[in-house]
Order: structure tokens, then sequence, then C-alpha cells
């Protein structure tokens, strides 16, 4: 009895559950175990992200001819043909809808790891955002600096390329963590809370909050 009610109450209380769809138990899952490697995936996202221009497409039109006008060794220079400036604009494309698609989820999925009604994972909630904003701007230096020194000196093709390996560790990291992971239900639509929140906004911005 004893043993079933220890277990119980180490259940989380918001209804979160595992990657097996099961009630998540706060000690296997959630807390720094889980957002850890939110945090990790985050410093090399950033980095990738403020090396660029990007990623695998990038890092395939700086090292083939065909898809780059050559060096400019002599003036007037050769400019790019329209089908080298699609490919380009495609990959920056790609990348922007990457980042707008992750960046509204990473710290919300982060903040879901702790349970609201756990007085100690809220305290750790406050410091996972900490740890959460100082990957980003460490990701954000380390691309301004070492990241920039790599693409004057060795090229963009190290330059591009290693942001585009770093993109692929995070991906391995954050998949590492899915057995640590909690997860928030559905709760109806996304589109139409979606929409409620940009009415709300509207109302808000023409009437003002506090009428």
């Amino acid at each position: 009895m004893e043993e079933g009610a220890l277990s119980s109450s180490s259940l989380v209380s918001n209804g979160s559950v595992n990657f097996r769809g099961r009630i998540a138990d706060k000690r296997t899952t959630g807390g720094w175990k889980a957002s850890s490697f939110v945090i990790a995936n985050e410093l090399a996202e950033r980095l990738a992200f403020f090396s660029i221009a990007g990623m695998v497409m990038l890092t395939i039109s700086s090292t083939m001819d065909s898809l780059r006008p050559p060096p400019c060794r002599v003036r007037p220079c050769v400019q790019p043909n329209a089908g080298q400036n699609a490919f380009l604009t495609g990959a920056l494309a790609l990348i922007a809808l990457g980042t707008g698609g992750i960046k509204p989820c990473v710290s919300s999925f982060g903040a879901d790891q702790y349970d609201e009604a756990d007085e100690k994972e809220v305290k750790d909630k406050s410091g996972f955002f900490n740890w959460f904003f100082l990957a980003i701007n460490m990701g954000a230096v380390l691309a301004v600096t070492v990241m920039a020194f790599i693409q004057d000196r060795l090229g963009y093709a190290w330059g591009f390329g290693i942001p585009t390996g770093m993109m692929i560790f995070s991906i391995v990291i954050l998949a590492t963590g899915m057995p640590f992971y909690r997860f928030k239900k559905p709760m109806g639509s996304p589109f139409t809370r979606f929409l409620q929140v940009v009415v709300a906004s509207l109302r808000n911005h023409f009437i003002g909050v506090g009428n």
C-alpha cells in the first residue's frame, strides 16, 4: 500500500505524459535531466544560425563551382546566374522557415519539463530560463567570433560546413533526451488558439489593456 502511494505521488500533476504516452514520473522524466538536452540543442542551433547564411544547401553552394560564380580576380566580377541566385535564395528561405518553426516551441517545450504544482520544480524552472538564454547568447558569441575567424581564414566551405555539422549534432542531442521528456497533450485546435491570441492582441491595441 505504501509503495503504491509513493509511486502515485511521484507522478506529475499537470497531465504531462512520457514518450510512451503514460503519465510522466518525476523520478525519471522532466526537470534538469530533460531540459539540459533542450539547452544544449539551443546553443548548437544558435551557433549554427548566427554562423550563416546557412546549413546544408549553403554548404553545397559554397563548395560546388556550378552553384557559385568564380572567384573575382579581375574586375568586373562575374555575376551569379539566375540558377545560382535561386539556389541561394531557396537555402535562405528554408533557414527562415526552420527558425520560425523552432523558436516559438523550444523555450515552451523546456518549460513543460517542470511541474508547476511542485515547489522545487517551480524554482528549477526559473533556473532553466537563465541557462536557456545564456545558451542563446553563447551560441551567438561563438558564431560571430570563432566562426567568423574560421570563415575568414579557411573559407566559406568550412564556415558553412561546421554550422551544418553543429545543426545535425543538435538534432542528435534533442533526440537522445527523448526518454526523459514530458509532453503536454494537445488541447483543441492550435489554429483556434492562435486566432484568439491575435484577436485579443488587436483588441488590446485599439481599446487599451486598462479599459
